[in-house]
């Protein structure tokens, strides 16, 4: 019994050592899975870490492939693999959303990039989102601006989310058009 209680506690420990580790992902799917956005080009990059170079591939270019046909619909110059992206069914639309930002936060930190048929039509910062920049919550690795996880509806043309300043936010995707309302539980005083 001992072995199996030490067992378990070794597995549940082993799953928290990565819960702040930043995630990557190559690729996205539409809802109803016709439509791909994935990497399809990387480039050789360096950095200067304790004064030695180091190389690593970085994302360049991503496509939004039809997996039906196999054809390339358009390709977006971004960086999406540690965010989240939507595709909406049609293929018109990716939104990218930066729900887990490892970088510090900063007014013109890019938040949500909306693009429709590979065009940008709207890139939100940081401060188009928060009234203030102290009014997150920050961990080593992260650090989150809304309450839950941003809500993408192609059939309504919003993206809906709460932030810890309490404001209700609805981001029409055809226009990036911010509307913003105090929650209704939130006192005026």
């Amino acid at each position: 019994m001992r072995i199996v209680l030490l067992i378990f506690i070794f597995l549940f420990s082993w799953s928290n050592l990565f819960a702040d580790q930043p995630r990557y992902r190559n690729n996205f799917k539409s809802s109803n899975k016709i439509y791909e956005f994935r990497i399809s080009e990387t480039k050789k990059d360096s950095i200067l870490i304790d004064n030695e170079y180091q190389k690593f591939n970085s994302e360049y270019k991503w496509e939004l492939v039809n997996r039906i046909s196999k054809k390339t619909k358009y390709k977006i110059e971004t960086k999406a693999s540690e965010k989240t992206a939507f595709v909406s069914n049609n293929g018109a639309y990716v939104v990218i959303i930066n729900d887990w930002p490892s970088e510090i936060p900063d007014d013109n930190l890019e938040m949500i990039v909306i693009y429709k048929n590979g065009a940008l039509v709207k890139s939100i910062k940081l401060n188009d989102i928060l009234d203030c920049g102290y009014n997150i919550s920050s961990s080593v690795s992260h650090f989150n601006w809304s309450i839950g996880e941003p809500k993408v509806s192609f059939n309504k043309n919003k993206i809906s989310f709460t932030t810890y300043e309490l404001n209700e936010i609805d981001i029409s995707i055809k226009d990036g058009e911010i509307s913003k309302s105090k929650n209704k539980l939130v006192n005026n005083n």
